[in-house]
């Protein structure tokens, strides 16, 4: 995600929000990953199996229910909610629940090295879709492939801006239940944040 939004940005408020961050001494920086998150990965490779729909969801590589592939009570690591993660492919997810992952598909826990959220994990995860073109199969993501890629990100009085990327998603969220996504166009940052936000609410439908 480039810091800030496009000249063509037809987001008035969005806009506004940005102008304001700006005019406070607000301004994007590029952080390496290592410098956010420390990489965990599972102890026990799950296998379909092994689902049995009680227990924790599993999840796997891929796009098809943000990687969820079930549910199972078998021993394994357990990770917390409020991390990230990043599958072999390059999709990243921000995880608002306890899971455990299998091992065979190189999915990976992105454990922050902060305090995370709801709003900061969905900005932060909108801001690593770039990580999908580096990436297939041919071409595995590991940690040390995306440990020092860099992230755009917003930054005031030399510390990382969670209130506006809170503020952020909560103007795209309120967007998304008024107007739908036809009203007006969107630029590129903020399509991929609403589809890493809608994503994830896809994700919470399903599991209720």
């Amino acid at each position: 995600m480039q810091g800030g939004l496009e000249e063509n940005a037809l987001s008035p408020r969005l806009r506004e929000l940005e102008k304001d961050f700006k005019q406070n001494g607000g301004e994007w920086r590029d952080i390496e990953i290592h410098k956010l998150f420390t990489p965990q990965n599972g102890g026990f490779d799950i296998q379909k199996i092994h689902l049995n729909d009680k227990g924790h969801q599993v999840v796997s590589a891929g796009l098809e229910n943000n990687g969820v592939i079930g549910k199972t009570d078998i021993k394994a690591r357990i990770f917390p909610k409020n991390t990230l993660t990043c599958d072999m492919f390059g999709n990243v997810f921000y995880r608002d629940f306890e899971y455990k992952m299998v091992t065979h598909a190189r999915v990976m826990c992105l454990h922050p090295l902060f305090e995370l959220n709801k709003k900061t994990g969905l900005y932060i995860a909108s801001a690593m879709n770039y990580f999908k073109l580096l990436f297939s199969f041919a071409d595995m993501t590991t940690w040390s492939k995306i440990s020092n890629l860099k992230l755009s990100l917003p930054v005031l009085n030399e510390q990382i801006a969670f209130n506006y990327m809170e503020s952020y998603i909560k103007e795209l969220e309120a967007y998304l239940k008024v107007t739908g996504l036809n009203d007006y166009t969107l630029s590129q940052k903020e399509k991929d944040a609403l589809k890493t936000f809608e994503s994830a609410h896809k994700t919470e439908r399903e599991r209720e």
